[in-house]
């Protein structure tokens, strides 16, 4: 059994080009603007769009302008880089047999699993990298695209996190053991403070 830093299911993960072990790579040109479509399986596809709720601002805008882009949550941070226009966030959307089983915001991160909680029939998707230039809004394509991979979530997960510690054992720990805030801790200060004059006021005489 592999343990893990309990922290790190919430980092952006280091993402390759190769897809993780167990897992189909596609990547598909967005050739017909969105809605997009990328076929998994004869019963599965996800389904890419942008919901904005404008259309003007589309009709006039350059179809060469990156819109979305996973380059924006993987590259460092450049403060003297130009704000992308029209910042979007696309979705997903996974489909079975013509149902919609579950949405997410397009993101770098850990697989997810559609739909959420299932055990049974489930599929595992992870976004590896996309473009989107305005043109998609317009029906155009350029050289939008995405890419990512997949995997039928029909087996047991291979590593474990260890246990949440009980939050009355963690106030027993000494303030170097806790990752707490300031505010936090004087919030523990004064709720150790409550107890004690709770304890002297009925203690036995």
């Amino acid at each position: 059994m592999m343990w893990t830093f309990p922290l790190s299911r919430y980092l952006v993960p280091a993402v390759g080009d190769a897809a993780p072990e167990g897992f189909t790579l596609v990547e598909s040109q967005v050739a017909g603007g969105l809605p997009h479509y990328v076929e998994l399986n004869p019963r599965h596809r996800l389904k890419l769009t942008l919901p904005t709720g404008l259309a003007r601002q589309w009709l006039d805008a350059d179809p060469q302008v990156i819109i979305s882009t996973s380059s924006d949550q993987s590259d460092p941070f450049d403060p003297a880089a130009p704000e992308a226009p029209m910042g979007q966030s696309p979705r997903i959307t996974l489909i079975r047999d013509g149902i919609v089983i579950g949405a997410t915001a397009l993101a770098l991160a850990p697989p997810r699993r559609f739909p959420p909680g299932e055990t049974a029939a489930a599929i595992e998707v992870r976004v590896m990298a996309w473009r989107l230039r305005a043109g998609v809004m317009q029906g155009a394509s350029g050289d939008s695209f995405i890419r990512l991979a997949w995997k039928a979530a029909d087996e047991a997960i291979a590593e474990f996190g260890p246990p949440p510690t009980n939050e009355f054992v963690v106030r027993r720990w000494p303030v170097q053991l806790r990752i707490e805030s300031l505010i936090q801790r004087r919030l523990s200060i004064r709720y150790r403070g409550h107890l004690l004059k709770t304890w002297q006021r009925h203690e036995p005489r």
